[in-house]
């Protein structure tokens, strides 16, 4: 495998995405049967709530994306094109900002010595649950259909460190994903 190569990088980190969004909701869905007034009763419930199971599918696409950033600027500086292109991008993009700023605190732990949004964002309120009629992407970010099938999604909110919502988790990796495919595309650094 090469790891260098961008179509690979892009087509993993893809499925990495999609892997936090199941189709197979039977799997997900917990019954609890219970006896209430002498009556036979159950509470329906769907996917789960304990962050250790689901921060480890956010912070692999967050790490993926993330790395992008080196691999496309080794790439632009091969079709000798300035490798500064990528950091303009990301002085451009709170939404790139915030997932290089959120990667480097997983490496490097908090109090970055260099931040690159200056917010301190957390990763809060992890869940998954049932959603009817999720999004459904191409391999470029586009949306191929507004209203897909029923899933069991991860869903998370971006805060900065006041505890003020930034943005979605799937906002910003829906604006990270296609600000690379992006420069991808433009600077012709692999065929998607």
């Amino acid at each position: 495998m090469n790891y260098n190569d961008i179509k690979s990088r892009i087509d993993r980190t893809f499925v990495a995405i999609n892997a936090k969004i199941d189709n197979d909701i039977e799997k997900h869905t917990h019954y609890h049967f219970y006896e209430k007034n002498g009556e036979q009763r159950v509470t329906v419930t769907y996917g789960t709530e304990v962050e250790k199971e689901l921060i480890l599918p956010i912070m692999s696409i967050i790490h993926l994306l993330a790395t992008l950033k080196d691999h496309i600027k080794n790439s632009l500086k091969e079709k000798g094109y300035d490798p500064l292109i990528v950091e303009r991008a990301i002085d451009d993009s709170i939404h790139l900002q915030i997932l290089i700023d959120i990667d480097n605190q997983d490496k490097h732990g908090t109090n970055l010595r260099k931040s690159r949004s200056n917010k301190s964002p957390i990763i809060t309120d992890i869940h998954q649950g049932f959603y009817l009629g999720s999004k459904v992407y191409d391999i470029e970010g586009k949306v191929i259909n507004k209203n897909g099938p029923p899933t069991i999604a991860i869903k998370a909110l971006i805060k900065d460190s006041n505890g003020s919502i930034l943005f979605y988790l799937d906002e910003m990796i829906e604006i990270c994903y296609s600000k690379w495919i992006e420069i991808i595309k433009k600077y012709q650094l692999a065929t998607i």
